[in-house]
């Protein structure tokens, strides 16, 4: 028996392949010896062993030992060896012992663990290493084999209507729903019977759907039953979405708009002040940009997959981090429960989740159907107990990171600092000029110098002209060549007396426009702006 850990992507489960049911069957000895030497399990998608003969070479083909001689290359755990391959960017790229050379995508991987608790891992990849398996005797798979569970709405809306007997039954489904978008009437602090009535639509049409369904009327298989139950949740939901979940956001918004106070107020915040431990302090982009998508996302099952993608994110980008940074010698420190909540709570705060809350609420109250995947029910406990974690506790001890210096200023805020300048000289009155003239040999007089440069400037720019006949003067000099020439008179214009003039330097290069040329010999040793 071994303990799996999904990292990666899902795909399928393991429980419901024919390869993997029969490694825990035929062939338990070998696949036992595999977890024993933590060899590498390849099992293609149930989908792409139709009509595989799975037999003892097919198995030492897709159980592989890691090579002696290169990282991330195996070969096979046949008497030989004779096969290898290597793990690249997502695939396996067969090497030697194979009739033909190609690529295999990877859809997903397991970690599991063996009775001594040591990890191997389990690829689930898109087809079998060797086309050549494809002959000879075959194991036939079930007509439920070929079908997975689905996540999201229209991946489930076609799976319903895939089935040419579905047709009455979502027929009057499609009724009720529309029935209930017109006519159903969801008051404040009713949604518990909007949920009940929901429910009871789903449960309706489900019944109806798996009398009538052909891969289902022995009873053979409860996978079948399993996703038929999803698939019309999510067909359901992601119909009423519209009508359901702004009523939701209503009832939660006191608590949505606190959460968005906060993610404001601690914007800049680093993860060691909410208690991420030191050797897990990293950025997490890709945790953020997952977590982005939730509002986004028609119905609870992709909003919990999206919760849990989420998670697995973290997992991944943190356990990276620490594996590059660890001190030779040393464990790679491995994530507890007890981390992901400030770790989370760091996610949260970046991603600018508007309606969390709402979400939360809308996928423990409005998902009725019944998984294999533990893990699901996880991801929810966690985010709930996060988001209590982040509503509860008082954050105002802390303090922000130090934000970017802006390189430039609005031109209110130059008039005002110039105002306020001018009224602070004036208070302070003659016994100031000694150290006045001493500040503009310092940074600080530099800037309150080109203050009263660019002031003046921005006072000529922005009041009307005494002499509005006097024309502008063009940034571009070949233009006023050619008006020059003959196409019109232009009168020169004196630049202001602010902006200091060369002509030495106007020769040597393009000339610039008044104000770009009084930019490009600023006087300033630094960038100013808010921040100084």
């Amino acid at each position: 028996m071994c303990i799996h850990t999904r990292i990666m992507a899902d795909s399928e489960d393991l429980d419901f392949n024919p390869f993997y049911k029969l490694l825990q069957t035929r062939f338990m000895n070998k696949f036992e010896t595999a977890q024993k030497k933590c060899y590498l399990v390849c099992i293609p998608a149930a989908t792409a062993l139709q009509g595989i003969n799975i037999n003892q070479n097919f198995v030492d083909t897709h159980i592989l030992r890691p090579s002696p001689y290169f990282r991330s290359h195996y070969e096979s755990t046949d008497k030989t060896g004779n096969k290898s391959i290597a793990i690249e960017n997502g695939f396996v790229q067969t090497k030697d012992g194979f009739s033909v050379n190609t690529k295999i995508r990877i859809l997903s991987e397991e970690l599991s663990y063996n009775k001594d608790y040591k990890p191997f891992k389990i690829l689930i990849i898109e087809k079998p290493l060797d086309p050549r398996f494809r002959t000879g005797n075959f194991v036939s798979l079930s007509p439920v084999d070929t079908y997975t569970n689905s996540i999201s709405f229209q991946e489930n809306k076609k799976l319903l209507f895939q089935f040419p007997e579905h047709r009455v039954p979502l027929s009057i489904l499609d009724q009720n729903i529309k029935q209930f978008n017109m006519n159903y009437m969801i008051l404040q602090g009713y949604l518990d019977h909007a949920a009940m009535k929901l429910q009871d639509m789903c449960f309706t049409a489900t019944e109806s759907i798996l009398k009538v369904n052909r891969n289902t009327r022995r009873n053979a298989d409860r996978r079948m039953v399993d996703i038929l139950t999803i698939a019309v949740e999510s067909y359901v939901m992601g119909c009423v979405h519209s009508k359901v979940f702004p009523a939701v956001c209503q009832k939660c918004c006191r608590d949505d708009n606190k959460i968005c106070s906060k993610e404001k107020e601690l914007q800049g915040v680093g993860g060691d002040e909410f208690g991420v431990k030191t050797e897990f302090c990293c950025p997490l982009p890709a945790s953020v940009v997952e977590l982005a998508r939730l509002d986004g996302l028609y119905t609870p099952l992709e909003k919990l997959f999206c919760l849990k993608s989420t998670l697995d994110c973290i997992s991944e980008e943190v356990n990276y981090f620490a594996k590059d940074n660890v001190v030779a010698g040393n464990e790679v420190p491995c994530i507890a429960s007890d981390d992901l909540i400030p770790l989370l709570v760091t996610v949260l705060i970046q991603s600018k989740s508007t309606h969390l809350i709402s979400n939360l609420y809308y996928i423990e109250h409005f998902h009725w159907a019944t998984t294999s995947k533990d893990d699901l029910s996880f991801s929810l406990v966690t985010f709930k107990a996060a988001t209590e974690y982040f509503l509860n506790t008082d954050f105002s001890h802390l303090k922000p990171l130090a934000p970017k210096m802006r390189n430039e200023m609005t031109l209110e805020e130059i008039l005002l600092a110039k105002k306020e300048q001018e009224n602070e000289t004036g208070e302070k009155g003659e016994r100031s000029r000694d150290s006045h003239k001493v500040a503009y040999r310092t940074r600080g007089g530099s800037f309150n110098r080109e203050l009263d440069n660019i002031t003046r400037m921005i006072e000529k720019t922005t009041t009307s002209p005494t002499n509005t006949t006097t024309p502008m003067k063009s940034l571009f000099a070949e233009y006023d060549q050619v008006q020059a020439s003959g196409f019109a008179q232009r009168s020169t214009v004196v630049p202001p007396d602010v902006i200091p003039s060369s002509s030495a330097h106007t020769r040597l290069q393009t000339p610039l426009g008044d104000f770009l040329s009084s930019l490009k010999n600023d006087v300033l040793d630094g960038t100013y702006g808010k921040g100084d």
